[in-house]
């Protein structure tokens, strides 16, 4: 990039209608020269950024396939019958009004009442 800011202000700044031919033909031959290696570092740029856009691409499409993966394996663990889970919490309920009754009774039990 600043081999090409470096070529247009050499041609657009130096005033190139005030100069002499020959000094006019150096400054094009040696803008000529910036342009070209710029050119050069451009197009190694773009295939440094062609190479890391594949590559993210690659890693984007790696964590999605992984995320498929977790979110099927969660769906699984998560997964519960609502019939299964209803009867289990009325048998649980049943069994828990039952240990209350059972706690009230022997709380009600005294010596007294059968002597």
């Amino acid at each position: 990039m600043r081999k090409l800011a470096m070529a247009y202000s050499m041609v657009a700044g130096l005033g190139a209608g005030k100069l002499p031919a020959q000094t006019i033909e150096v400054v094009v031959s040696k803008s000529r020269e910036l342009l070209g290696s710029a050119i050069v570092d451009l197009t190694g740029m773009q295939s440094r950024m062609g190479f890391a856009e594949g590559r993210v691409s690659s890693a984007t499409k790696r964590m999605e396939s992984e995320k498929d993966i977790v979110s099927r394996s969660i769906s699984t663990h998560e997964g519960v019958d609502p019939v299964e889970a209803k009867v289990r919490f009325d048998t649980l309920s049943t069994q828990m009004e039952m240990s209350y009754a059972m706690t009230t009774r022997i709380l009600g039990l005294s010596i007294l009442k059968y002597a």
